[in-house]
């Protein structure tokens, strides 16, 4: 499918993650981009142990290690040396503002649901910038017109990462896509639409069986 960067979920045996890690950097090799993301599934001692264990094989950053809450664990891991993620601490404006006060991440994951929608997606995304915060695009397994949302929120973002890769992969969780045209992607690089609104339009099928009566 082209794609360059991969995701491993963690968080819920710290040695077995440790394990799978070192199978999963086997199976993509030495210098391909991998990640990890525990989705608050540690507490703060399982997570330096993951972090150790996972180490040798370049975890390429940690994805809300810890609680949502447990910002001074987050700002702990984060001196670590190991780029920590913030996804679940921040859904509005004063859990970003609280993210930048406890130095508590170097990237902040925006998705677009979670936030609100795009307006404030872009608008938390701005704040980030402002405050020397990186930002990337999360995914909550969106079908096309989600995954168009998505690419739309990131081009208007100052502050988008250009070392963490964002998860705009469109419509490859589902066998069949809704769109009429599937976004340009080649798996490392999406571009953006050149149409009105989202960009996309939805297949004429799938649109007509949405209007019927």
């Amino acid at each position: 499918m082209g794609f360059h960067a991969f995701k491993l979920k963690i968080g819920k045996d710290p040695v077995d993650d440790g394990d799978r890690f070192a199978y999963a950097r086997k199976l993509v090799g030495e210098h391909t981009f991998l990640g990890t993301d525990a989705n608050t599934g540690y507490r703060r001692s399982e997570a330096r142990l993951a972090v150790e264990l996972m180490r040798p094989h370049k975890p390429a950053f940690l994805e809300q290690p810890v609680a949502a809450g447990d910002l001074q664990g987050m700002h702990e891991l984060k001196e670590l040396g190991i780029p920590v993620v913030a996804d679940e601490s921040v859904f509005r404006l004063e859990d970003l503002v609280a993210v930048l006060r406890a130095d508590a991440a170097d990237v902040m994951s925006i998705y677009v649901g979670k936030s609100g929608g795009p307006n404030k997606a872009v608008q938390m995304g701005r704040i980030a910038d402002a405050f020397g915060l990186d930002s990337v695009i999360g995914s909550n397994g969106e079908s096309g017109v989600g995954a168009a949302a998505q690419l739309q929120v990131a081009a208007a973002i100052p502050g988008l990462s250009m070392r963490f890769p964002s998860d705009i992969i469109g419509e490859y969780y589902y066998s069949d896509g809704i769109l009429e045209k599937p976004l340009d992607s080649d798996g490392k690089v999406v571009r953006l639409p050149d149409a009105p609104g989202l960009g996309v339009a939805l297949n004429p099928e799938i649109a007509a069986k949405l209007t019927e009566i």
